[in-house]
């Protein structure tokens, strides 16, 4: 399959899952949250989005969390029956359920750390694994006019050619998400984009952006591509969403 249409479908179920107001709570003060997708963690939104998943692509054979070779840290998605993409995905929220500025949004996608497990980290974790032979890097998100998404992605884009060779885009907008938070949506391409849900893929020597395109023998996002530089350097259960 290819990786134009892994963020149309990503997107689509992302619409559905929000679609049935799923809500948050918070853990530490039981805090119910806004109804829909927006306030879940990361983990759990994908979690909503696999489950919508098993039944509009039911041939689709998904796994989470599984570990790369030889290390504890996990691959978000591992998509096929033979594992033909690695999916890292990331999302990119600017404000929190009140409306006021997440402090950790820019973090999350930006930091040049490998501790903080941003989108970009994951750039140089994909390219230098052999868990799949197609990569990408998947970023959904929520847009804010203050904060927009646009400009998000294009840092992105920016600091990770300096890491990886980027492939092509692919975006999916959908506009309505844009009123899910007080100032909501974003995401990346080469990643995928879905408006309030920005989706990118990148594609390394093996990574795409679920939104980017084939990766080469260097690294690629599923829209970017190449091999990384000499010397650049969660166990969790895994879990298949798959139908019959």
């Amino acid at each position: 399959m290819e990786l134009e249409e892994v963020v149309e479908q990503f997107a689509n179920a992302m619409t559905l899952a929000d679609a049935r107001r799923p809500a948050a709570v918070s853990p530490r003060s039981g805090r119910v949250y806004q109804p829909g997708i927006g306030p879940h963690p990361e983990d759990r939104a994908v979690d909503l989005v696999m489950l919508e998943l098993a039944t509009t692509c039911p041939s689709w054979h998904s796994r989470l969390r599984v570990c790369y070779p030889d290390s504890k840290q996990t691959c978000d998605w591992l998509l096929g029956t033979r594992t033909e993409w690695a999916i890292e995905i990331k999302m990119s929220r600017p404000n929190g359920d009140n409306g006021k500025p997440d402090d950790t949004a820019i973090k999350d996608i930006l930091s040049p750390y490998a501790s903080d497990r941003s989108a970009l980290t994951d750039c140089t974790k994909l390219a230098h694994s052999v868990i799949a032979p197609r990569k990408a890097i998947l970023i959904y998100g929520f847009d804010d006019p203050r904060r927009p998404l646009s400009d998000m992605i294009a840092a992105f884009e920016t600091l990770a050619r300096t890491r990886v060779d980027l492939d092509n885009r692919y975006e999916t907008r959908w506009d309505r998400w844009s009123t899910l938070f007080a100032a909501a949506a974003a995401s990346l391409a080469a990643l995928s984009t879905v408006n309030a849900a920005f989706s990118n893929a990148v594609g390394l020597p093996g990574v795409s952006a679920a939104i980017a395109a084939p990766a080469r023998p260097h690294t690629t996002f599923s829209h970017y591509t190449r091999r990384p530089p000499a010397g650049h350097n969660r166990r969790s259960r895994a879990r298949s969403f798959n139908r019959d």
